[in-house]
């Protein structure tokens, strides 16, 4: 299967820490975001992973020639001269994605930690089963239609439109959207005439349902975690670090996850158990970050 990052972002949000190194490679408890979604794919195999670059391309290649290798060929998709969204930017390297059927697309930048293992997997059969154009990893939220847009559904897991605020009965369920989202090569059809900006979720894919076709949201039991700016980003650390710091007896599956994701793929090679005092240092560079800003 192939599989896109997107990769481009500016990462307005986190400047500046994002204006030396690019938002995919900041480290999130030592582990580099982009590792994070790439954790997931971690039973499925990969033929071609394309990461496109907008934003300190060179550091982006640095990135994924040092993470571990789980693909068998990387391909980089620039957008140079213009940032194109995630529509346009499916688009431009739409050549690179096509051919082996369905696709996965997913954000660089997202921290999702399952409650169990072969999320993506199941995700796939659910795909292949609702024969929709596309399937969105989705979650419950308590802030869709207020801080975040939500995928908003009118029956079962079928998906009626993309909205920033609540439609009310016209759709009355709203799920979050996490960044991961599985398309049928069928997209094409969808995508504007020239390569140019374009959002995947609020023109792509609702040219797609207008016109008839089926998207699906397949809800998940996930920890999801907002990163796109310093308070959210601390926050979602201090909760990490506590939970893992917890004197549990057993371990809920999603902290095992994120110990693993950690021993795998962390910067400085971590092995959790014994190197707590070294993870428990950021804790501190937390609360002196918090303080300075």
């Amino acid at each position: 299967m192939n599989v896109m990052l997107l990769a481009a972002g500016e990462g307005t949000r986190l400047r500046p820490f994002t204006q030396t190194l690019p938002k995919p490679a900041i480290p999130f408890l030592s582990v580099p975001l982009a590792c994070y979604p790439l954790a997931l794919m971690e039973r499925i195999k990969i033929d071609k992973l394309v990461v496109n670059t907008y934003h300190l391309p060179d550091e982006i290649r640095k990135l994924f020639e040092r993470v571990s290798r789980c693909w068998n060929e990387l391909v980089f998709s620039s957008e140079e001269g213009e940032l194109l969204g995630s529509g346009g930017g499916i688009h431009n390297a739409f050549k690179h994605l096509k051919g082996r059927g369905d696709f996965f697309v997913m954000n660089a930048d997202e921290v999702i930690l399952p409650h169990q293992s072969g999320l993506l997997e199941e995700m796939i059969s659910f795909h292949r089963w609702h024969k929709g154009i596309a399937t969105l990893l989705t979650i419950e939220h308590p802030e869709v239609g207020q801080k975040f847009g939500g995928a908003w559904l009118s029956e079962g897991s079928k998906i009626k439109l993309f909205s920033k605020t609540n439609p009310g009965a016209e759709a009355p369920r709203g799920l979050h959207f996490t960044g991961v989202l599985l398309l049928s090569e069928k997209i094409a059809s969808y995508f504007k005439p020239q390569v140019t900006v374009e959002n995947i979720l609020y023109e792509t894919l609702t040219e797609a349902m207008k016109a008839g076709e089926e998207v699906h949201a397949f809800e998940a039991q996930a920890e999801w975690f907002e990163t796109g700016n310093p308070a959210d980003f601390l926050h979602a650390t201090e909760t990490c670090l506590q939970s893992l710091q917890a004197n549990l007896k057993e371990r809920p599956f999603w902290q095992e996850y994120l110990i693993q994701t950690i021993r795998l793929n962390s910067l400085q090679k971590y092995v959790v158990e014994k190197d707590w005092a070294q993870l428990s240092d950021l804790q501190a560079l937390v609360q002196k970050i918090r303080k300075a800003n």
